[in-house]
Order: structure tokens, then C-alpha cells, then sequence
């Protein structure tokens, strides 16, 4: 591995990282791919895989951001 390709991979983690406690959802989408392929065969004994846009599985994990919400603890 290379300094700049160290250097990289430093500076993504710490992008993450900033996208979470920030909840800057825009920077955190723009860390990943346009394309997610996932293979199931581990988990379901299948042959099969599918692909989906990032986007998509980015709009059905919006439920999750919205249940971490800071809540009162008073």
C-alpha cells in the first residue's frame, strides 16, 4: 500500500465518521458507490444475487436515521 492510497482510505474513514455525528446524510451517501450487488448464498443456501441502486437501499435506510433522533431525557 502507498502513502496516498493510505492517506485515502484515512481521510474516508474520518469523512464516516463526520457524516454520522453530523448527521450530514448527504456526505454520508456520497461515500459509497452508485451500485450495490449482494450475494445471499451464505445466508439463504441460494444461487442468486441482486443489484440495486444505492440510492434505493439509501431511501429504505432513511427509517433508521429518523429513529435515531436525540430524545428528552429529562
Amino acid at each position: 500500500m502507498t502513502f496516498e492510497e493510505f492517506e485515502a482510505i484515512t481521510r474516508l474513514r474520518y469523512q464516516y465518521a463526520q457524516s454520522l455525528d453530523t448527521r450530514d446524510f448527504v456526505l454520508h451517501r456520497s461515500l459509497y458507490t452508485d451500485q450495490i450487488t449482494t450475494y445471499f448464498t451464505s445466508y439463504s443456501g441460494g444461487e442468486g444475487h441482486t443489484t440495486i441502486s444505492a440510492d434505493a437501499g439509501y431511501r429504505d435506510s432513511s427509517r433508521f436515521s429518523t429513529a435515531c433522533q436525540p430524545r428528552n431525557m429529562s
